[in-house]
């Protein structure tokens, strides 16, 4: 009896252990999601209803509160404001490049973007309130452009890999298994 309930452990371990690392792929698509999401809301802000970038902040970050981000997105653009309004004469660019190195060194929850992602974030974020209205437009749609191109890979790659690792946690749970007994 011992032994059989110590095999459905080891079996439950293996299928979870695959199902966690199949949900990072389905967290990446998510963030991606989130992003452009956010940027599209940031973009109204500030090129139509002329919000100053800390405000414009504030509301994308109360927009994504109430869907309920779990992705980070909303903690960086946090991080962001916070230090606009650090009183350092920061840039837009300087602050946007600043959160997302924070967040690279300490990600939280919910942090699941590689390094292509946050680089093409980077690239985005250093022309950040540095020129006109058409210009920030330019940029805004093309990151979001690159964040959508990101995502379909990233669904590919999810559609491909999830299904992989579902099972072969499930399998190396039953290969432990049966070494073992």
């Amino acid at each position: 009896m011992l032994k059989l309930a110590g095999a459905a452990l080891v079996l439950a371990a293996g299928a979870w252990a695959g199902l966690t690392i199949a949900a990072t792929y389905a967290e990446r698509t998510r963030g991606l999601r989130t992003w452009q999401t956010a940027l599209g809301w940031l973009r109204t802000e500030m090129l139509y209803a002329s919000s100053p970038l800390p405000e414009a902040l504030d509301r994308v970050i109360r927009q994504l509160d109430e869907i309920g981000d779990a992705t980070g997105c909303g903690r960086v653009l946090g991080r962001v404001r916070a230090r606009l309004e650090s009183g350092r004469g920061l840039t837009g660019g300087e602050a946007w490049r600043e959160a997302l190195a924070a967040e690279g060194n300490d990600p939280g929850p919910g942090w699941s973007l590689t390094r292509s992602d946050v680089a093409l974030l980077l690239e985005f974020g250093q022309a950040l309130g540095t020129s006109d209205r058409e210009d920030q437009a330019r940029h805004f749609t093309a990151a979001v452009e690159r964040l959508a191109a990101e995502e379909r890979r990233a669904r590919q790659e999810q559609d491909r890999q999830e299904r992989l690792w579902r099972y072969a946690g499930l399998l190396m749970g039953a290969l432990v298994v049966l070494i073992l007994y």
